[in-house]
């Protein structure tokens, strides 16, 4: 699905799969695999996404008129969700491009009640290092990689329950090196020949795994528990080591710095979602939601050949939580009139504080002749999770 060919949505940078939506920015994109939120969904830069196609089932993006189960995010909503797995046979796809390949198998654990499907994607760019690595002087690329997993297992207990499980994992991985030599003149007869090496490693990888409870009340009705995990991080180091030679004595030293910056976000999340269909007239949602995030926005930790330096963990970390409330009402007022009317009702508390807000959501569609509509919509959004973004090449 090509997102950023339709109205009022860009691709932002040339070549990078961030949404802009409206003029947001890529955070304000709210981004959902089987319902759990991922940060940061992109692969070599933002040049690839990271959902693998195979494990797609459908893909739905609203860009206004946000239902009231929808919150978190100002500009759009980009719902994925993946496929379940043939409970009937086995099948499987396999796809080799010029920058990655991938793998997708599916079928029955047990015939028509059980059924798994794993897909995988990898990169092969550290194979291709000589064709690809950049040289200026003696610096290089040594080599950039990149993953990602899907595993997804359904399962039906009886005619009105059944469970599902699933598991994503995508990382990248970049690895540079530099080389210097240099030999300086002591006086004396005495020079001195020093070799150093430089290595930055740079990576971020997300973590997601669900597990829902999908049960029917009637014919008219049905719920979903969910609980999940979501996590996000963002690795940097730097090693630095250097050998002094001091000639004709021979004399050597030898000088190590090492640097690690990481950040992470983990959100930990129970949300009750019901759906109760009284009418053809009516489609009511409603439900109840609770998320824990804890942040590590920013340590630092460095090592030297003449001193450590570890800064305390108790003063790196911060948690915050949210809840979350809603109900809305599809309405089919006649063969030409739909409406969507709802509330978001949302508390964030952090830092001691408690931040609250009703967000009102309503739209509109009157149907015409010749597959035309007029649309109307109002929603009223909060965020209180804002990306800090680098002026310069860097990373959120």
């Amino acid at each position: 699905m090509h997102c950023n060919w339709l109205p009022g949505v860009s691709g932002g940078a040339e070549g990078s799969a961030n949404l802009l939506i409206r003029g947001g920015t890529p955070d304000q994109t709210l981004i959902l695999m089987d319902g759990v939120p991922i940060y940061n969904p992109t692969h070599l830069y933002g040049f690839f996404s990271a959902f693998n196609p195979d494990a797609v089932n459908n893909v739905e993006l609203v860009k206004s008129g946000f239902p009231a189960r929808y919150g978190g995010r100002l500009s759009g909503v980009t719902d994925i969700t993946l496929r379940e797995g043939n409970v009937n046979k086995f099948s499987g796809q396999a796809t080799v491009g010029l920058l990655s390949s991938r793998l997708m198998l599916e079928g029955p654990i047990f015939k028509g009640k059980t059924s798994f499907l794993v897909s995988g994607r990898v990169s092969y760019l550290a194979l291709m290092k000589g064709l690809l690595a950049e040289k200026v002087g003696n610096a290089s690329l040594d080599g950039y990689k990149f993953h990602d997993i899907n595993a997804k297992i359904n399962h039906r207990i009886n005619a009105a329950d059944r469970i599902y499980a699933s598991v994503y994992t995508g990382s990248d991985q970049m690895t540079s090196r530099y080389t210097s030599e240099t030999i300086d003149s002591l006086g004396g007869g005495k020079l001195e020949h020093s070799t150093g090496t430089s290595r930055d490693k740079m990576g971020w990888s997300n973590l997601l795994a669900s597990f829902r409870w999908n049960h029917e009340l009637s014919s008219t009705g049905f719920f979903n528990v969910t609980a999940y995990m979501s996590s996000y991080s963002l690795l940097i180091e730097n090693d630095d080591a250097s050998h002094t030679v001091t000639e004709p004595d021979g004399a050597s030293t030898d000088t190590f710095n090492q640097y690690k910056w990481q950040s992470k976000i983990r959100d930990f999340g129970v949300k009750v979602d019901f759906d109760y269909i009284p009418n053809p007239k009516h489609y009511i949602r409603y439900g109840l939601a609770g998320i824990r995030h804890d942040f590590t926005p920013g340590v630092a930790a460095t090592r030297s050949s003449d001193s450590e330096v570890t800064p305390p963990a108790a003063n790196s970390s911060s948690s915050t939580f949210e809840q979350i409330a809603y109900v809305e009402d599809d309405i089919n007022v006649n063969s030409k009139v739909k409406a969507n009317v709802g509330l978001h009702a949302v508390s964030y508390s952090a830092t001691g504080k408690i931040y609250k807000g009703l967000q009102p959501r309503g739209s509109i569609r009157y149907s015409l002749p010749g597959n035309v509509a007029l649309k109307a919509s109002y929603s009223y959004m909060q965020q209180f999770l804002q990306t800090l973004t680098n002026a310069g090449l860097g990373f959120p």
